[in-house]
């Protein structure tokens, strides 16, 4: 599943007041941030890859018990992503992923679905138990 927060049309950017750390460790938002999502799998909105690992980060595998973050920048950069022209920013991979918004969130979205929050809010991820799930040897490609 993924949970994204933010808006990408009309709403200012979250980089000033939403705090992101990554098993307790902070990391800064990119100035002009418009959405931070949380994933431990490797595809986003109808099979985007999101995780484009550099600098030391593993690659995404949702057998690892590890979520991922990234951010976009705006509509145009999901948009870029969508195709290939210019990837997410990826933020950092942990067990324990939190999410402290100093004013009310413009939106979030747990597996695509709308969820509404007043006021200051803080989300604490992580992944709690795994399901077993049936797929195909010949179909599944593990990542590298």
């Amino acid at each position: 599943g993924a949970i994204s927060l933010g808006a990408l049309v009309g709403t200012p950017a979250i980089d000033r007041s939403v705090q992101l750390a990554v098993d307790g460790q902070p990391v800064a938002l990119p100035k002009g941030t418009q959405s931070v999502v949380v994933t431990n799998i490797a595809s986003f909105a109808s099979g985007m890859k999101v995780w484009k690992p550099k600098g030391g980060h593993r690659p995404q595998s949702f057998e690892d018990g590890i979520l991922e973050v990234v951010s976009f920048k705006g509509v145009s950069h999901l948009g870029m992503a969508s195709i290939g022209m210019r990837p997410p920013t990826c933020l950092g991979q942990g067990r324990t992923i939190t999410i402290r918004c100093s004013q009310e969130p413009p939106g979030v979205q747990l597996d695509g679905e709308a969820i509404e929050y007043a006021g200051p809010v803080e989300f604490t991820l992580q992944l709690k138990s795994k399901f077993p799930i049936l797929y195909s040897r010949a179909a599944y490609h593990p990542p590298n």
